[in-house]
């Protein structure tokens, strides 16, 4: 892809620029009530950091996080909050649930700040009441996680007595599709375990009775951290490889009419770790950029029971100004503007050092340049629109 520029135009400013901008455009906190789950998933990336090490977040630290996250939305003056409830399982929990959403409420009516509630979960609790909880807390959305029909599945995200959870899920999903207006994102971790067999999954969604606009699928590869078993070390994938099967996932994934966004990486830019208003909260109440990050103490930024201090605004500014600037290899790279330097989870467990580069170029190339051949061929570009909400729902 060539986009024309002018002679005179210096590239790094004005990128340096549409960054600062792009950090501050909204905020979306991750709320991580437990590290309680009910699920073993060979592959989980809090293994070794978080999972079940810290107890369920308390009252006091919910009424913190309550007050922190009010302040955070009047310091970057934007009008919502998108609030994801995590975990572990959020829905071991759903005490939690319900006390956040109520707190939220009453902001809402207190100073007008809307709030918008998404749920991260296995939705494997036989007999969970999740239609209920959607209903009472007014979840727009949640994002589940299938990695084939019911024998690739059971395989890889066991219950802790050893059962296989995709029967539970499967009903789950119907139920939340049949009898709410909640959208679904459903997401497809892949390996080499895997990758062959998520083809019957993606025709079952397709043809599922209640499949419709509010259902949309997604494709990672499984990634791998220094507390990784032997095992789903040895079915990880090559580069080369990962990238070929991602697009081919999503090829198939818009065959069979399936929303999904193959160009992701084209609309959102540098990740969430870029955006200022992008943070997550753990049980104790531990401050953090993203996802993979609790529990690694380079990446802590502050604890909300101290309220939104100087010190947690500078720690921020400075993870959020990160910039591989001085990287050769970076610099030449035309990827940059996608990756900045990489994902800096892999950044703290591949070198041990947030501040370094974790190079993905190579993945970038195959990925995007295979996808955008096939969507042009295809006469499917067109579509970017469509896909850009079909990833946000």
């Amino acid at each position: 892809m060539i986009i024309p520029v002018e002679n005179n135009l210096d590239e790094y400013a004005a990128f340096e620029t549409w960054l600062k901008l792009h950090a501050i455009q909204d905020a979306k906190v991750v709320l991580m009530l437990t590290t309680r789950c009910n699920l073993q998933c060979s592959y989980c990336y809090q293994i070794g950091t978080t999972r079940d090490s810290h107890p369920d977040m308390q009252s006091d630290i919910l009424s913190a996080t309550t007050a922190w996250v009010d302040t955070l939305a009047d310091r970057l003056h934007v009008p919502a909050v998108r609030v994801f409830f995590y975990g572990g399982e959020p829905t071991l929990r759903p005490d939690l649930v319900r006390g956040f959403a109520k707190r939220f409420a009453e902001l809402h009516d207190a100073n007008g700040k809307n709030f918008h509630f998404s749920i991260y979960t296995n939705a494997a609790i036989p007999h969970m009441d999740i239609i209920r909880l959607i209903r009472e807390t007014c979840i727009e959305h949640l994002q589940i996680t299938l990695d084939g029909l019911r024998e690739t599945h059971d395989s890889r995200r066991k219950s802790k007595s050893g059962k296989g959870s995709f029967n539970v899920v499967w009903e789950n999903l119907h139920r939340v599709l049949q009898e709410t207006d909640a959208t679904v994102l459903i997401d497809v971790n892949f390996d080499a375990e895997n990758e062959s067999k998520v083809t019957p999954l993606l025709d079952a969604l397709a043809h599922q009775e209640h499949s419709s606009d509010r259902l949309s699928v997604a494709f990672n590869p499984v990634f791998l951290t220094e507390h990784t078993c032997g095992r789903v070390r040895k079915q990880a994938l090559p580069v080369e490889q990962t990238a070929a099967i991602w697009a081919n996932l999503y090829k198939m994934a818009i065959q069979y009419g399936l929303k999904c966004n193959p160009l992701r990486f084209f609309d959102t830019g540098p990740c969430s770790f870029w955006r200022a208003g992008h943070l997550v909260i753990s049980p104790t109440g531990e401050i953090y950029k993203c996802i993979g990050m609790p529990g690694r103490d380079q990446c802590l930024i502050g604890n909300v029971v101290d309220g939104f201090t100087d010190d947690q605004k500078g720690k921020l500014h400075q993870l959020i100004s990160l910039r591989p600037w001085e990287n050769e290899k970076c610099l030449a790279c035309a990827w940059l503007p996608l990756c900045l330097g990489g994902c800096r989870f892999h950044s703290v467990v591949e070198a041990k050092d947030i501040r370094k580069p974790y190079c993905r170029s190579e993945l970038f190339e195959i990925y995007e340049t295979e996808m955008l051949r096939y969507l042009a061929l295809s006469d499917r570009l067109e579509n970017l629109t469509e896909w850009k909400r079909a990833e946000e729902i």
